[in-house]
């Protein structure tokens, strides 16, 4: 659902506007970087690899609807399951 989000964001009649919550950034050559992410943490794609590197915007929407297809087959779960058990220990450990 939240890559869903995202690509709603990113096509093109919506790039003009502001969102909170954008997974991707812009560099200074105009070029945008994706991560993909649960809450606030990006998912490590590749060893070492927090973020996919795009030409252009197209190049974002291309990459999100290849990670929805990730994520629908499960390519994903056990990083969420991971990161999740960290997350929910952050909050055991504030209390």
């Amino acid at each position: 659902m939240q890559i869903d989000h995202q690509l709603y964001m990113a096509e093109p009649e919506n790039v003009g506007r502001k969102f909170r919550g954008r997974w991707w950034t812009i560099d200074l050559d105009g070029k945008p970087t994706l991560s993909i992410k649960y809450g606030k943490v990006p998912l490590e794609l590749a060893k070492g690899k927090h973020a996919i590197a795009c030409a252009d915007m197209a190049g974002v929407v291309d990459a999100l609807k290849k990670a929805r297809e990730a994520a629908i087959e499960g390519t994903f779960d056990s990083q969420l399951a991971t990161v999740s058990e960290q997350v929910r220990a952050r909050f055991k450990n504030g209390r």
